[in-house]
């Protein structure tokens, strides 16, 4: 038999108020669940930190069985509720009854209170709402008493505070997040991209309020400025001709056998190879990469797909001393020399040697 079998539960709530823009998401941890940790504790975006009296991380000790256990809080310590990117708007605690006593510390002071339960005797409320001013992204607690307390469960509900992209002269930029869906702002246009004959061309485009789905790069056309997306619950439409991938963190480009990064280049902003032969690098955390397997058919991959790519052909004649120390490449993306003859790029135009 459980040794909490006959104990009842107290759940208390701490409420914030809602802003309209946003929307609203929730992650429950059932600590009854969870595997030991020490310290620190990730769900999702939520992060629950451990911490004893002299502010150092421990490993909770949990009571009772699989099917009845409580996580013990000491009431010595400190429980640390917060997020990436987040505002916390409630949190829901399933207690022990007779070992609830929770009050919040930082960034302000507050016993949480109960009420009863109409629908069930053996469950309480507290709660707490807050005023625009008060909005927090992390709450400290501890117990109000000398006791411990018995915790089975957290609920969090929160919203994400708007995502900041940052647009440079160049007017284009790259975004990737894998399980965050975006809305477009006003004044972006973002695409997606597929590779048709050895070429990379526009394939799906979102507009202002458009919802660029999660796990979908994509590459943001904007004048210079900083802009706001705000994370949804809705889903987009996706495109299964893209060729972009892109990674949360700073990580080994995957899903290809020639990558290429976003970058400036010899023919202005585009994708270029960052390696010899297009090998693998490293990718920044919510950038969008091309991760390319050519057909067995097709001409040998270009070093580069440029957005920029001059249209007009100048003329340069072999005289022409312009050319003596400048960098100059083929169509193609490779290196030449000058004594090459043809259509040569050079800073970033085209041009006719003879």
């Amino acid at each position: 038999m459980s040794m909490f079998k006959n104990l009842k539960l107290c759940v208390f709530i701490f409420f914030l108020p809602i802003v309209c823009y946003a929307q609203v998401f929730s992650e429950k941890i059932d600590l009854s669940n969870i595997p030991n940790f020490k310290g620190v504790y990730k769900q999702g975006d939520i992060i629950l930190e451990v911490s004893n009296s002299n502010g150092m991380p421990y490993s909770p000790v949990f009571l009772g069985d699989k099917d009845d256990r409580f996580f013990r809080f000491q009431s010595t310590d400190e429980l640390h509720i917060s997020g990436n990117n987040i505002r916390l708007k409630e949190v829901v605690f399933t207690c022990q009854k007779k070992h609830f006593d929770l009050k919040i510390i930082k960034p302000f002071n507050k016993v949480l209170k109960n009420k009863d339960n109409a629908e069930n005797k053996n469950i309480k409320y507290s709660f707490y709402r807050l005023d625009e001013s008060s909005l927090c992204s992390k709450l400290i607690l501890t117990s109000v008493t000398t006791r411990d307390v018995y915790i089975k469960s957290i609920k969090i509900v929160y919203e994400y505070l708007p995502l900041t992209i940052s647009i440079s002269e160049a007017k284009r930029a790259t975004l990737y997040y894998s399980d965050k869906s975006l809305v477009v702002p006003a004044g972006i246009v973002a695409w997606t991209y597929k590779i048709v004959n050895n070429s990379l061309e526009k394939s799906h485009r979102y507009n202002r309020n458009d919802i660029i789905p999660n796990g979908t790069a994509v590459v943001l056309e904007a004048n210079k400025g900083t802009y706001e997306f705000v994370v949804t619950a809705n889903t987009g439409v996706k495109d299964k001709d893209n060729v972009l991938k892109g990674s949360d963190q700073e990580e080994e480009t995957k899903g290809g056998q020639i990558y290429y990064a976003f970058r400036g280049g010899i023919n202005g902003v585009g994708f270029y190879w960052m390696n010899e032969d297009g090998h693998s690098f490293k990718n920044g955390a919510h950038k969008a990469y091309i991760a390319y397997n050519p057909p067995a058919t097709s001409a040998s991959a270009k070093p580069f797909f440029a957005f920029n790519t001059a249209t007009n052909i100048h003329s340069l004649s072999i005289s022409d001393r312009r050319g003596e120390d400048e960098l100059i490449y083929n169509l193609a993306g490779q290196r030449v020399s000058k004594d090459y003859k043809g259509i040569i790029i050079m800073n970033g135009k085209k041009y006719l040697k003879k």
